[in-house]
């Protein structure tokens, strides 16, 4: 925002492998860890980090790319850049609003409120009139992420053995379509919606 509070029209993201995967500490990866932009050193995390618990970074994205292990299982150069992230991103930072090291709020924000703004959507915030997209955490329900058991084409995650709180319910447009943490609707139940990109 602005001095008077208004909305630039630059925006700034960041993941959570950003936020959460270095260089060095992740090198294990190999081409399954090659992203664009490239994972960093730790002290540069650390300051994506500040800077979007501080508000400084407006969204958290996922910047989903499912690519299946068989198409990086090539040379660092030829391999396709991306890892998948949409299923894992708020379980990742749910954990930390748990843990106490991230705001509610903050992350409400980022993950909601934010993004509605930038693309006009009628979204992003509980009120009269809006449509009733949820989620339903328990803080006490962590669950280690196994790839094989996300719901991505491409069955592997970065954040493999990465403990994260999921979901226990979902609704979408006041519809449930997660129960139990389990999907209760088929493939192809959303929508195509479309706001007023600021």
């Amino acid at each position: 925002m602005d001095e008077k509070g208004s909305m630039s029209k630059a925006t700034c993201e960041v993941t959570p492998h950003h936020l959460l995967l270095d260089a060095r500490g992740n090198a294990a990866l190999g081409t399954l860890g090659k992203m664009n932009p490239p994972l960093r050193k730790r002290e540069e995390r650390e300051a994506l980090w500040m800077a979007f618990k501080e508000g400084r970074i407006e969204v958290l994205a996922s910047d989903h790319a499912p690519h299946l292990e068989y198409e990086k299982d090539t040379s660092f150069q030829e391999a396709p850049a991306g890892v998948p992230g949409t299923q894992t991103m708020l379980p990742l930072m749910m954990l930390f609003v748990k843990q106490g090291r991230l705001e509610l709020p903050r992350l409400v924000e980022a993950a909601c409120g934010n993004p509605a703004l930038i693309y006009g959507l009628d979204a992003g915030r509980v009120a009269v009139g809006m449509p009733a997209h949820l989620s339903v955490f328990d803080l006490h329900d962590v669950i280690v992420i196994r790839g094989k058991k996300l719901s991505s084409k491409c069955a592997w995650s970065p954040f493999e053995g990465k403990e994260a709180v999921f979901p226990r319910a979902v609704f979408l447009r006041g519809e449930q379509i997660v129960e139990d943490g389990e999907p209760v609707v088929s493939p192809g139940h959303g929508k195509f919606v479309t706001g007023n990109a600021r």
